[in-house]
């Protein structure tokens, strides 16, 4: 059993991760990309459970957004594997 809501991912496996709960009136906002790392028991920078990932895809009131200089694409995004907020899609497998 998980301790986490969103624990299981494992390295090499790509995931998104939603920036806000989906309503109606806002288009998606997210970020998808590979899992380079997992810190079950987090680390000295960021003392919460989370995966580490490679951000291939970035998407803003669902427009994705192709401009790096205002984007998160190639940057490293931490993702938590729960929140106090959490909400059931909030990270979900992004399947080939």
């Amino acid at each position: 059993m998980s301790q986490f809501k969103f624990e299981g991912f494992k390295v090499g496996e790509k995931i998104r991760a939603e920036d806000f709960e989906p309503c109606p009136g806002r288009g998606a906002c997210y970020i998808e990309g590979g899992i380079v790392a997992v810190n079950r028991a987090g680390n000295s920078q960021r003392p919460y459970s989370h995966y580490v990932i490679s951000i291939s895809k970035d998407v803003f009131d669902g427009v994705e957004q192709l401009d790096l200089s205002h984007s998160r694409l190639g940057d490293i995004g931490y993702v938590p594997m729960e929140t106090s907020m959490d909400w059931d899609s909030r990270v979900q497998a992004v399947r080939p």
